[in-house]
């Protein structure tokens, strides 16, 4: 069997299979623990062992695992093996999110790795001492990103789409900036490479024209304050004003320009309004994984003008991946928790996810209308009644694919829709006529903790209750502190979906605390269900 190993264990091997006149180092058997060791055991006998660093290759991007070295007893060469250990690997990496493996085969190896599905990358070259070699790879999940990390910015203006909506007071002042600082570090990569950096974005939803509420510029202080350098401000995207002040930006200076939703054009995915935006830089670089979802001016079609010149920013990439490893590599058991109002929003992620989870658990206002499908008493909360028999379907779907679908057992009710309401706990289905459900009640947040706990990875999208109000904000607070509970002490990757979800874990101050939390609610949603991203196929492109 195949089994991690520790890197002294790999040395009886090892030094089995050298030859007298070639060294450890000649092998790129690295000798200290870094990175991870396999081995496989025959009969309690060390018979084939592989050791993978977390290393990229050049012109592959980010995400990359090196297999350093690989060795099998001569005894038991063309055995199958080493075969068995390197697909161990591939199947651990790939949980871990990785993009590719590369390594240097042996020109005699060539037949090994291709069975494996290893491509060849380099032109052949030579190992002292060893002999002629090649440089392969195999790709291991569906984003194989090209990211900043491939461009040296050093004289370059990249025009960088950020996603900078981000909530404001009736002062215009930000009352929550995370999505300005996850585009911090690709900014300051830019800046630090000699690059200069024009910035767009969105912020509300304009109608037909410029609203002062919704300038960018009210955003400048708090963003020149993060980058700590005075930004400079366009009053237009496109236009004299903004091309002049692109042309004028000197390496390390930043600009910003004014709402792109100012114009209807961005929404409508305009090509003519798209090279506009092109012609302001000559590199492109989509952050802005919010919006990634949408095939607008800025974040799909200005990608057609930079053939050989675009790249996703470090959120972007930092997204897939994490959903990738959710979507492609979760370890079992495997739970998604669904909350929000509508099953309307979630039919195809919920379809998608029986086909993942070992479990999913169901919450929120969206519950009601599967309690009503089931003959249930729910007053006056939430229901999509024509909803109804998808509900049953999918009830009879998960049972079909094994998936243990878990819906509240109880709920707290209120008799009207107010922080201050009248409140009580009844048992799902048996809620009086006037009264409505606003949260899970204590049965089911013990019912729905208990299998969070036990779970190695988890997906979270929309709270169990209306978290807003104090008073009705027990349920999700619950399963906030159950997911944590399952990063910290199960060691389960948790991946909060963005949208409320994401507030409901800032607002009590968790966000350190669960694996990644997502800065795009629809996006992630149509990512989980599938769909391909036209921001991200217009880098990919």
């Amino acid at each position: 069997m195949v089994k991690f190993i520790k890197a002294e264990e790999t040395l009886p091997l090892r030094n089995k299979v050298l030859r007298k006149d070639v060294s450890l180092d000649q092998c790129r058997f690295p000798t200290d623990a870094l990175g991870f060791h396999l081995g496989y055991i025959l009969k309690g006998q060390l018979v084939a062992i592989a050791t993978f660093f977390e290393e990229d290759y050049p012109e592959l991007g980010t995400g990359g695992y090196r297999l350093r070295g690989m060795a099998t007893a001569p005894e038991q060469v063309r055995r199958g093996y080493g075969s068995a250990v390197i697909k161990f690997a591939i199947d651990e990496l790939k949980k871990r999110g990785a993009a590719y493996i590369w390594c240097n085969a042996r020109s005699s190896a060539l037949g090994f790795y291709r069975k494996l599905n290893f491509q060849i990358l380099s032109e052949e070259f030579e190992v002292s001492g060893i002999g002629a070699h090649f440089n392969m790879t195999l790709q291991l999940n569906k984003q194989h990103m090209n990211t900043v990390d491939q461009c040296n910015f050093k004289d370059k203006k990249a025009l960088v789409r950020v996603d900078f909506n981000v909530p404001l007071d009736k002062d215009y002042n930000i009352t929550d900036d995370k999505r300005m600082r996850a585009a911090l570090p690709t900014i300051n990569k830019i800046i630090k490479d000699g690059g200069a950096v024009i910035l767009m974005s969105h912020l509300g939803r304009p109608k037909g024209g410029p609203e002062e509420k919704y300038s960018l510029k009210h955003i400048l202080g708090d963003l020149s304050r993060m980058l700590d350098i005075e930004v400079k401000f366009a009053d237009d995207c496109i236009g004299e004003q903004a091309v002049n002040k692109a042309n004028n930006l000197m390496p390390g200076q930043v600009l910003l320009l004014e709402n792109l939703r100012f114009y209807k054009e961005e929404e409508k995915g305009d090509r003519a309004f798209a090279e506009k935006l092109a012609k302001l830089g000559n590199v492109y670089v989509n952050d802005a994984f919010g919006t990634a979802h949408r095939a607008h001016a800025s974040t799909a079609i200005v990608a057609e003008f930079f053939p050989t010149e675009k790249y996703f920013g470090y959120l972007m990439a930092e997204e897939l991946k994490n959903a990738e490893k959710v979507n492609e590599g979760a370890d079992k058991p495997f739970t998604a928790i669904m909350g929000g109002a509508k099953v309307s929003d979630k039919i195809l992620l919920i379809e998608s996810l029986l086909n993942k989870v070992d479990n999913l658990i169901i919450g929120g206002g969206m519950a009601y209308t599967f309690a009503k499908a089931q003959g249930g008493e729910i007053g006056t909360s939430l229901l999509e009644e024509d909803l109804m028999p998808l509900c049953l379907e999918l009830i009879e779907k998960a049972k079909s694919k094994g998936v243990n679908l878990i819906l509240p057992v109880d709920t707290v009710i209120a008799d009207k829709f107010d922080n201050n309401a009248q409140k009580d706990t009844v048992d799902s289905g048996q809620i009086p006529a006037d009264w409505m459900g606003l949260d899970i009640g204590p049965k089911s947040v013990a019912l729905f903790t208990e299998t969070i706990k036990n779970s190695k990875t988890l997906l979270w999208n929309g709270p169990m209750g209306v978290f807003e109000m104090e008073n009705f904000a027990v349920g999700t607070r619950a399963i906030a502190d159950a997911v944590v509970a399952a990063t910290k002490e199960n060691a389960a990757f948790s991946l909060i979906g963005g949208g409320d979800s994401a507030a409901a874990i800032a607002k009590f101050g968790l966000e350190d605390q669960v694996s990644f939390v997502s800065t795009g609610g629809g996006a992630l949603l149509e990512y989980m269900e599938g769909k391909e991203l036209p921001g991200v196929k217009a880098i990919n492109a």
